[in-house]
């Protein structure tokens, strides 16, 4: 099963609104270089590592990875590393995308996702949030 064309989506909302205090990610999974746990004692977040999508004058900043933080139920790293595994094999096989987190996707106004999300709202019930999206902007 080729899930290279997966496209994975990722937002942060603080208030509800696509506006520039937000941050959408949409990257192929084929990017996708780990999952890197929390070291030492947070049990809460999970961070996603793809390879660099922007090519800027620096080189050292094309090695930097895009980085998805999550905040997730403590203690369930693993579980949402799994979950998310598996709907990018659904997504395969079906429509080749899947949201991580999106708390508009739900109707929510903040940051956070409610429980009764809707199905393409977040792709596990332990993620709680995006806490962020970092990567290099291209160059102009």
């Amino acid at each position: 099963m080729n899930t290279d064309n997966v496209l994975v989506y990722a937002a942060t909302h603080s208030d509800g609104l696509f506006d520039t205090a937000d941050t959408a990610y949409c990257v192929q999974w084929k990017n996708f270089q780990g999952f890197k746990f929390a070291p030492g004692n947070d049990t809460t977040h999970l961070d996603l590592h793809f390879t660099n999508m922007s090519r800027s004058a620096s080189v050292s900043a094309d090695t930097d990875p895009d980085v998805i933080r999550l905040l997730v139920t403590a203690n369930k790293q693993k579980e949402v590393a799994e979950d998310i595994a598996h709907a990018i094999i659904r997504a395969a096989m079906n429509e080749g995308f899947v949201t991580l987190a999106d708390p508009n996707a739900d109707g929510v106004t903040g940051a956070t996702i409610s429980t009764g999300a809707g199905p393409r709202a977040k792709c596990s019930v332990h993620i709680q949030r995006i806490v962020s999206i970092t990567y290099d902007a291209p160059d102009a």
